[in-house]
């Protein structure tokens, strides 16, 4: 977000319903979608969380919504629309919120952190929260869920006990450049049409209307100068089918002597 001093950190996030509500939206063939149609949609009508975890996917850029409908923002086109498995997740991890970001390099630099110890760094860097330690804490582990999600952080524990350990991936993730983002084996199996030769032009005389008339035996090359010599080209047309006439029958006659 552009404005993340003035917003609180998301907390109380359902993965699974925060996973489903992404995909209910990449699966619409609308431009947005209406707000009761979505929570029947992922069967989240009852579901205490479902506000808190549409404010996650807002607070990450991935959809905008007003009281009526939600709809992808370009960032959720790009990364739900267009991608999948490892490239989406590397494109959603290139696109953490910067508070988000800091977190996740904290966790990077240090390869583990206990929850403590990243609410602490939290609270020395940005100061401490004007919410409760309670929604402080659901906060920090939204982060740590987002972050096990995108599988750059192994998140393992509860409360105090809970630590981030960094993954192989997530150590690689930010310094893989544009060419180095995974594509799918869609993209990559496609290759190059085979380069076609250039056709041949016929090179024709100089005249007003050039022509050539060839046969396995001749060629006759002749210019269209006025209506008339169509008249021309009727004859020799007329004397090319008596060629065909005599071929066809000396064919026939050759083939009744192979049988007779």
């Amino acid at each position: 977000m552009n404005k993340e001093d003035e917003i609180q950190l998301p907390y109380n996030l359902d993965i699974k319903l925060f996973e489903d509500i992404l995909n209910d939206l990449k699966s619409t063939s609308q431009n947005e979608v209406k707000l009761g149609t979505l929570w029947v949609n992922v069967s989240a009508s009852g579901n205490p969380n479902r506000s808190y975890t549409l404010n996650m996917t807002k607070f990450l850029d991935l959809t905008d919504n007003d009281k009526t409908n939600v709809w992808f923002t370009d960032t959720g086109v790009q990364s739900f629309k267009y991608a999948s498995g490892e490239k989406r997740r590397t494109i959603l991890a290139k696109n953490l919120p910067d508070r988000y970001m800091s977190m996740f390099k904290w966790i990077k630099n240090a390869g583990e952190m206990p929850s403590g110890e990243i609410k602490g760094e939290y609270v020395k860097n940005f100061g401490k929260p004007k919410t409760s330690s309670i929604v402080f804490d659901k906060s920090i582990a939204a982060f740590l869920t987002y972050c096990d999600y995108l599988k750059i952080i192994n998140y393992v524990g509860k409360g105090n006990a809970a630590k981030a350990v960094i993954t192989s991936f997530g150590r690689n993730v930010l310094d893989q450049g544009d060419a180095e983002v995974p594509t799918t084996n869609e993209s990559s199996a496609v290759s190059e049409p085979p380069k076609q030769e250039p056709e041949k032009k016929l090179e024709l005389s100089r005249g007003v209307y050039p022509i050539i008339i060839k046969t396995p035996d001749r060629e006759i090359p002749y210019d269209l100068r006025t209506e008339n010599d169509f008249k021309v080209l009727d004859t020799i047309i007329a004397s090319i089918k008596d060629d065909w006439n005599i071929s066809q029958k000396k064919q026939t006659s050759e083939k009744e002597n192979e049988h007779g």
